[in-house]
């Protein structure tokens, strides 16, 4: 199986390093890293590289900042967006437009890329060094209300099964939503880790008083709140999910991190 990552602000780097070291345990996946360039000094792009170890990248889209991903990046993403015989999407206002626009690429794709494609929806991906629990050890996290927003999430070892199984019951053309049973506002899961540290959890802030200092990234989870079902992946591909909610995987991770 090929995978194309593509890899665009700095928050993104680290969560793709925990992707990039499950793939590299599966000997029939092959990942190819494309940055978009749009960090382009090297203490913002390829120190990220180095420090996780991420996989050195073939290819970069060059977008560098946004303005000039607007006024240039756009011609050059149509000339070299058929990398390794997939596409990647043109920018467009929000990352679900981009995500879209690519599946349609691939749909409309002749040849390989389109016999062989396979679409995993993904949410928030958490794991060892990557989850509620760091955040609030290190006094990073916050609890922000916004009533009736919830977020998706899947634990990266459920979503190394997911993968595994797919390569074992291909079905080119299948769009998988790739998550746990439980879509959860983020509050609740601060909180929970919270309980497991033994530590008060951070204050209750609603999401109005603070989404002027938030960035434009951060706001963006808030923009959308969707209820989604992962039967796909459960009926078609077998899967049983370790970690079904984010209680059994923050309680996992928990363990490890007291043994």
């Amino acid at each position: 199986m090929k995978i194309v990552t593509v890899i665009g602000a700095r928050p993104q780097f680290v969560k793709a390093a925990v992707v990039s070291r499950l793939l590299a345990q599966e000997e029939r996946a092959r990942e190819i890293i494309v940055p978009t360039g749009q960090h382009y000094d090297a203490n913002m792009s390829a120190v990220f590289f180095e420090e996780l170890e991420n996989p050195v990248p073939e290819e970069s889209l060059g977008i560098r900042s946004r303005a000039a991903g607007q006024a240039n990046g756009v011609d050059r993403l149509d000339q070299r967006h058929r990398l390794h015989g997939f596409d990647i999407a043109r920018p467009r206002r929000t990352a679900a437009d981009i995500r879209r626009r690519g599946e349609r690429c691939l749909a409309e794709e002749d040849g390989d890329a389109r016999a062989h494609a396979h679409i995993f929806r993904l949410p928030g991906i958490y794991g060892a060094g990557r989850n509620a629990l760091e955040m609030v050890r290190e006094g990073k996290a916050r609890r922000i209300e916004k009533p009736g927003q919830v977020l998706s999430r899947i634990h990266v070892r459920d979503l190394g099964s997911v993968l595994t199984a797919s390569m074992d019951k291909p079905n080119p053309g299948a769009i998988y939503i790739v998550c746990d049973d439980e879509p959860a506002p983020q509050h609740a899961v601060i909180a929970y880790a919270a309980t497991l540290l033994g530590m008060a959890p951070p204050p209750l802030v609603p999401f109005d008083d603070i989404a002027a200092e938030m960035t434009p990234m951060a706001r963006s989870f808030y923009a959308e709140s969707k209820r989604v079902r992962n039967d796909r992946i459960k009926q078609e591909l077998g899967v049983t999910l370790e970690f079904p909610t984010y209680r059994e995987g923050l309680a996992a991770i928990h363990a490890r991190m007291t043994a």
